[in-house]
C-alpha cells in the first residue's frame, strides 16, 4: 500500500475541518487507511504561544511574512514537515496548502494529491463569523474579511486551487460534502494508494 499525501488548499471558512471530520469518518470505514493531519495553521499558532502572542489570522499572517522575509519562501510547511518526517500514516492530510511554496513541498512527496475545496464568498464570510473560533471573527465585518482575503496567507489560494487534481464545492450540507469526498476517496485516493509500484 502506498502512501498518499493529500494537500488541502481552501480559503477561510471554505469547510476545510469540515472535509477532515469527512476524511476521518471515510478513513475508517476503509479500514485500510491510517491517517493523520498536519498543519501549518496549528504549528504557527504554537510558534506564536511559544512567544506568548495572541494566534489570531492577524497575527499568524504576520508570523509567515516575517518567517518568509528571513528565512525564506515556505519556512513554515518546511519545518511542520520536517518535524513529522519519520511518521508513515498511509494517508497524510497536509492541512492547509497556502502559499506557492507549499505546493511545491508537496509535490515533492511520491503520491500526491492536491484537494481545493472551495465555497461561494459570502457563504465563507458567513461561516467565519458563526463559528468564531479565533480572536476578533465574531466581530469580522465584510470590508475586514476582504482585506484577510487578499493578505499574504491567503491571496494565492485561488491560483494554486486552479492547478488541484480534485475540486470539491461545499456550498450545501455537511451530508452533501460527505458524498463528495466519499466519490473522491473511491476515484482518487484509493486507486493510487493500491497502485502497484
Amino acid at each position: 500500500m502506498n502512501q498518499v499525501v493529500i494537500g488541502e488548499v481552501g480559503g477561510q471558512g471554505a469547510g476545510k475541518e469540515e472535509l477532515w471530520k469527512a476524511i476521518c469518518k471515510i478513513s475508517r470505514e476503509n479500514e485500510i487507511f491510517a491517517y493523520a493531519r498536519y498543519s501549518t495553521s496549528v504549528f504557527l499558532r504554537k510558534m506564536l504561544g511559544n512567544m506568548d502572542i495572541v494566534d489570531g489570522r492577524d497575527n499568524i499572517t504576520k508570523l509567515v511574512t516575517f518567517l518568509e522575509a528571513t528565512r525564506g519562501e515556505g519556512d513554515a510547511m518546511r519545518r511542520m514537515l520536517e518535524s513529522v518526517r519519520g511518521e508513515r500514516p498511509t494517508l497524510r492530510i497536509i492541512d492547509s496548502i497556502r502559499m506557492l511554496a507549499d505546493e511545491t513541498f508537496l509535490r515533492a512527496e511520491s503520491h500526491n494529491i492536491l484537494l481545493y475545496i472551495t465555497a461561494d464568498q459570502k457563504i465563507r464570510y458567513d461561516r467565519v463569523k458563526r463559528r468564531g473560533d479565533k480572536p476578533g471573527e465574531k466581530e469580522l465585518t465584510w470590508e475586514k474579511f476582504l482585506e484577510q482575503e487578499a493578505s499574504l496567507t491567503e491571496k494565492h489560494i485561488p491560483e494554486i486551487g486552479s492547478r488541484a487534481d480534485w475540486e470539491i464545492e461545499n456550498n450545501g450540507s455537511l451530508e452533501e460534502l460527505e458524498e463528495k469526498v466519499r466519490e473522491f476517496f473511491a476515484r482518487v485516493v484509493r486507486p493510487m494508494a493500491e497502485r502497484p509500484e
